[in-house]
């Protein structure tokens, strides 16, 4: 049935099978990890100690098949920063490291590091990696990343190893349950959750000696930096990096616990600009109130510029080519004069109400000036609700998260879901009103533009 010296197999009369064709682990029908855009992905709850442990050896057995790992060769490890990577209640990196020693392999621990740092040390001596990380993905999940001894996991040795998977799971769900290691909640029973070798420094000197042996040992000679060390797993390392390359490195405090940052969020809302969203403006005041560092009403007032700088631009760019570009593509949507002329009247009405309530939903936010813009709201009523709406959102987020810390954090996704849903509600009543009295709303439309031209 097993071996700790080759693939395993098992016997699929053993295990009960769902009407849809799943395995099912003593009555219960665990939920399986997928492969997204960077190794597996998944709920907290649902990346089990048998389910790290299950994908684990399947991907260890097809890195056997494939050459990469013969019996008794070091797989290499790490893990960030988040509690369930490798944490007192729940440690994703000592499942993984038990499928390596029970797949006849040597654990080679390098702690906490980044991604690249131990991809870059896994490479340089021809081994397989897998990398305990939910990158920048929300606190409740996280991820599992495979490397092979020639570089990453591809999409085309994803069917292989969900086949080595699927074997692994058969086997585990088929044990008697007084052999199996995991408990019924698919946690690892008392005395059976290893104990991890201590961590290598190896790795991280060898990721840091690459960057001193590019630049030159003064490449920063001169500068100095105020460095505040967030939950990224690399920040001791950058620190130690920039120091050694001649920069006069300040820390100025560290994030006590891990805060995920979505970097790749920040886009949509201002155009494109790197401009304070809700998790940045929440994250620093976090940091304010937990450290004192940095003085609340500067962080609002920076967030208020930042995000009424990001308004103007749309603002701007809307009343430049509003036009020219519906002129050109308007037909495509039926949007035509009059359409335009209506459009103008009820931002002449309600304009600033749109601006200012936009600036509290994410995706309204980035085209409430562009629509400003282009149905010719005059710039001085633009300015005062953009700037209302910009300095009460900042103040508020701010304040919030500065009182109430890291729960807002976690709160913000949710706020921004139930503003989302309550506008677009009140937009499809609009819409509503106005597909059904829009004969009435364009002979108001063109009286009251006739007569704003007249004056």
């Amino acid at each position: 049935m097993t071996s700790a010296n080759g693939p395993v197999a098992a016997e699929e009369s053993d295990t009960e099978i769902s009407k849809n064709g799943d395995p099912a682990f003593r009555g219960q029908h665990p939920a399986k990890l997928a492969f997204g855009t960077s190794g597996l992905r998944g709920l907290v709850t649902d990346i089990t100690d048998l389910e790290a442990y299950i994908n684990s050896r399947g991907f260890f057995d097809y890195a056997r098949e494939m050459g990469d790992a013969k019996t008794g060769d070091p797989i290499s490890i790490a893990s960030d920063l988040r509690p369930s990577s490798d944490g007192p209640d729940r440690s994703v990196l000592r499942a993984v490291a038990r499928a390596i020693e029970d797949s006849g392999f040597q654990v080679d621990n390098l702690g906490r590091l980044p991604t690249p740092a131990l991809t870059f040390y896994a490479l340089q001596h021809r081994r397989a990696s897998v990398m305990v990380t939910g990158s920048h993905i929300p606190f409740d999940r996280n991820g599992i990343k495979f490397n092979r001894a020639t570089g990453e996991v591809l999409k085309s040795d994803e069917p292989g190893i969900l086949n080595a998977v699927r074997r692994l799971r058969l086997l585990e769900y088929s044990r008697p349950s007084a052999e199996s290691l995991f408990a019924d909640d698919g946690m690892f029973k008392d005395g059976q959750r290893p104990t991890l070798p201590p961590a290598s420094s190896q790795a991280r000197r060898d990721y840091v000696r690459r960057y001193l042996d590019f630049f030159r040992e003064d490449a920063l000679k001169g500068l100095r930096l105020v460095f505040y060390q967030h939950s990224a797993v690399g920040r001791d390392l950058l620190v130690e990096l920039l120091t050694n390359l001649g920069a006069l490195v300040i820390p100025m405090g560290r994030s006590e616990t891990f805060v995920p940052v979505d970097t790749e969020a920040l886009s949509a809302e201002n155009l494109g600009l790197p401009l304070p969203g809700e998790t940045i403006l929440v994250t620093a005041a976090i940091y304010a109130g937990t450290t004192h560092v940095l003085r609340l009403p500067l962080i609002i007032l920076a967030a208020s510029a930042g995000a009424l700088a990001g308004s103007i631009v749309a603002f701007a760019i809307g009343r430049r080519y509003g036009d020219a570009l519906v002129g050109r593509y308007g037909r495509y949507i039926r949007l035509d004069e009059a359409k335009m002329r209506l459009g103008r009247y009820l931002f002449m009405r309600y304009g600033g109400a749109i601006v200012f309530l936009g600036r509290f939903v994410a995706f309204l936010r980035a085209l409430a000036g562009l629509l400003a813009g282009v149905n010719r709201m005059t710039t001085g009523r633009f300015l005062v609700y953009s700037g209302l709406g910009a300095a009460l959102w900042a103040s508020l987020f701010g304040v919030s998260g500065y009182v109430f810390g890291e729960r807002l954090e976690h709160a913000s996704r949710w706020i921004n879901v139930v503003s989302g849903v309550l506008v677009l509600t009140a937009v499809a009543a609009a819409f509503i009103f106005v597909r059904r009295n829009q004969t009435q709303l364009q002979m108001r439309a063109d009286r009251a533009l006739l007569h704003a031209a007249k004056h």
